[in-house]
């Protein structure tokens, strides 16, 4: 005999009192900026040349001034990516040939993945 169709709506939580199907509630909503640097997590953005484990790399405050900053150097070609990191972000203002970029006041090693040594301007890629 073949199982029933799993119905739609179907959860697989039940009701600790009478044993029926929960229903789930998505009630609140979070920015992933604002919380994340609440709980101790930074973020910013870069432009993922796939370089080495390690390397430096400029570090934006939103994606556009990454995408800003990629069109000026011709690296068109290259993702922006969100990265994240324990280390406090110090942001400044750029001030060379592109005005009105806002970055992280020194350069960032970027890992692609969280497992790196620990230490202060090093971040993975999220």
């Amino acid at each position: 005999m073949a199982p029933d169709p799993i119905e739609p709506n179907t959860v697989g939580v039940l009701c600790p009192e009478c044993a029926e199907p929960m229903t789930p509630l998505f009630t609140s909503m979070v920015c992933e900026r604002c919380d994340a640097e609440a709980r101790g997590v930074f973020v910013g953005w870069i432009v993922w040349r796939s370089r080495p484990p390690g390397s430096q790399e400029y570090v934006f405050r939103r994606p556009a001034d990454a995408k800003k900053w990629r069109r000026a150097q011709g690296l068109g070609d290259f993702p922006i990516r969100r990265i994240s990191t324990e280390s406090q972000i110090r942001w400044r203002q750029s001030g060379g040939s592109l005005k009105e970029l806002e970055l992280a006041d020194r350069l960032f090693e970027i890992y692609p993945d969280v497992r790196y040594p620990p230490g202060e301007n090093r971040a993975h890629l999220a």
